[in-house]
């Protein structure tokens, strides 16, 4: 009995502060379900090591199920290449990305509300920065060594950027793309 005291008694705390009682039901369900047409299902969770790391996740989905998560990440990718080389200073630049759809998309000048259009707004306002700005698509095999470098570890969060010395596999991977 005196636990559900205490709860009535914060209920009626809450109302006061809150302007209401507190929400005791949720919704919950154990698979998932798509959203209404026209509507984006975004699901998040985290993963927490103690003490090492903490990693976010993310799934943006549509009624029909797609996963808009690999474009996204396309997408960021993208856009990071382009803060670079704004902050480079370089005037002319030619964009190659291994994803078709983000290629269409920033040629396409595309708005929308998909989260992946946040970074092409980004992208399009940079491109004021440059003289010169193409952005194409190139098959995974004439991207091999910004792939390679987008798996080099994944668990460092800062940034790392070499203008030189590169290792010996970048080299190789650099030399099989000009074939």
């Amino acid at each position: 009995m005196g636990f559900a005291r205490l709860v009535g008694e914060y209920n009626a705390y809450a109302r006061k502060v809150f302007g209401g009682g507190v929400c005791t039901k949720m919704r919950s369900s154990s698979s998932w379900q798509p959203p209404a047409e026209g509507q984006l299902k975004v699901n998040t969770d985290a993963s927490v090591v103690a003490g090492q790391h903490t990693a976010l996740g993310v799934v943006v989905r549509d009624c029909e199920g797609r996963v808009w998560e690999v474009e996204y990440a396309e997408a960021a990718a993208t856009c990071y290449g382009v803060r670079v080389v704004v902050r480079l200073g370089f005037k002319q630049i030619v964009l190659e990305c291994d994803s078709s759809s983000v290629a269409i998309n920033v040629r396409n000048q595309a708005r929308g509300y998909a989260p992946s259009f946040l970074f092409y707004d980004e992208i399009l306002s940079a491109k004021e920065c440059f003289d010169s700005f193409s952005c194409y698509h190139v098959k995974g095999g004439g991207n091999a060594v910004a792939h390679y470098v987008a798996r080099w570890d994944i668990n460092v969060s800062e940034e790392i950027m070499y203008t030189d010395n590169f290792s010996q596999s970048i080299v190789s991977l650099a030399g099989l793309d000009m074939k």
